[in-house]
């Protein structure tokens, strides 16, 4: 099974492309917003340098956040477009859990629980709880978006006896907040990680993707924080 994935909900750019679960090509640009100039670019050089056309694709990955909406819209749109003119299924995973998923897989032996925190900006980070399972995660709540320290009160209050660390980039965006807690900051969501995820999720038709926002984007809660007030 031949796989491409797009991951663009963070200000890093990921395109990788998968033969049978194995990555044959892997490209990340981190600390860019120039997701729509770079992303077909970036696609294509992977294709080339794995001598693969999109016709021999099976399927397209794409994270659907939660993060960045911009990038968020320009990753999905451009795996819905592909997938559309090639007749692919789409592959719908959330950033959430490829943070998660790739910080559990380089530690295959470990227990408790994984709290994966996203910023989110406006002073707020995307968050979710996992914990190991033998394939890797296993969710234990929902996405939630929230301030940093109430995501730190409830990280705080694990299960008895369980180990908890806390992980992902709103780990460096707020370092203070998770300061009491066992942290480790990560990077963006890991493009091996999408892959790895991607083949045991169900295809969808790509009409039926949507993105995982879990608030209103920027532009319309700054459009309604101006709007006048009328009687």
């Amino acid at each position: 099974m031949k796989i491409l994935a797009i991951d663009t909900a963070t200000t890093a750019i990921g395109v990788g492309l998968a033969f049978d679960g194995r990555v044959v090509a892997s490209f990340q640009l981190e600390g860019t917003k120039r997701h729509a100039e770079t992303i077909v670019p970036a696609i294509e050089q992977a294709l080339a340098s794995s001598g693969c056309r999109y016709a021999d694709l099976d399927a397209i990955a794409v994270d659907i956040g939660p993060g960045l909406f911009t990038g968020l819209r320009v990753g999905v749109a451009t795996a819905k477009a592909i997938a559309m003119a090639c007749n692919k299924p789409v592959l719908a995973v959330s950033s959430l859990e490829v943070v998660a998923h790739a910080y559990a897989s380089a530690r295959p032996a470990s227990d408790g629980e994984i709290v994966v925190v996203i910023d989110a900006r406006r002073r707020e980070v995307y968050a979710q709880m996992f914990g190991f399972s033998a394939g890797g995660v296993v969710a234990r709540d929902d996405a939630f978006v929230a301030p940093p320290a109430q995501v730190a009160m409830r990280a705080a209050t694990p299960d008895a006896g369980q180990p908890l660390v806390v992980i992902g980039g709103g780990v460096a965006a707020y370092p203070d907040a998770f300061s009491h807690l066992a942290t480790a900051a990560t990077g963006p969501p890991p493009i091996a990680a999408l892959l790895a995820l991607a083949e045991r999720v169900e295809p969808m038709d790509p009409d039926d993707v949507e993105l995982l926002y879990l608030r209103a984007p920027d532009a319309e809660i700054n459009w309604v924080s101006r709007a006048p007030v009328t009687s």
